[in-house]
């Protein structure tokens, strides 16, 4: 029987065989898997030269408002209270005074001194010295740091500790087992 001849199956109808030759299983061309490779290693490239060569991000800081920041004031009469920023003097609450806030600056030689600063407010939001006053000396300008009033050495300011108004939780007590309870 030929191949065009019609054939009955075991279900009794025609159907015709048709040979299929399989020449070579399909596979990668070695040009097209080179091109890829070419083309994630330029990806790849590019992403480390995008990630080391840009420019840093520079990501303002999360400035409390003036209403929110607490410092120590110190009055004329030397009264000392904790009150908000602000950028006027404030009356002292014991004796109505004007009272200013109150910084530590530090000489290397003589150590703390308590300096008061008159501030400008700018924008309405940034505070900015106006005047500083050492001890009970007279209020000089802001342009040039404080000079100690005992050698005349710049003052260097010294960082507020942020949780030093923070209250601190109690250490709690370890008791230790004794051997042999």
């Amino acid at each position: 029987m030929t191949s065009r001849e019609a054939k009955v199956d075991h279900r009794g109808s025609r159907s015709r065989r048709r040979t299929v030759r399989i020449v070579d299983s399909r596979s990668a061309s070695r040009t097209a898997t080179v091109s890829f490779l070419v083309t994630a290693a330029a990806a790849v490239l590019l992403f480390v030269v995008w990630r080391f060569w840009r420019a840093e991000e520079i990501v303002p800081p999360n400035a409390r408002p003036l209403e929110q920041v607490t410092w120590k004031w110190k009055c004329e009469a030397g009264h000392y209270f904790p009150a908000t920023a602000h950028g006027e003097p404030r009356a002292c609450p014991s004796c109505g005074r004007p009272a200013y806030p109150l910084d530590i600056w530090v000489c290397p030689e003589h150590g703390e001194f308590e300096v008061l600063v008159r501030f400008r407010v700018r924008g309405g939001k940034t505070l900015h010295p106006l005047e500083y006053r050492v001890a009970d000396g007279d209020w000089t300008a802001a342009a040039d740091d404080p000079c100690c009033p005992r050698c005349g050495r710049v003052l260097k300011h010294k960082p507020r500790d942020p949780f030093v108004d923070l209250p601190r939780a109690k250490k709690k007590r370890v008791v230790e087992p004794t051997r042999g309870s």
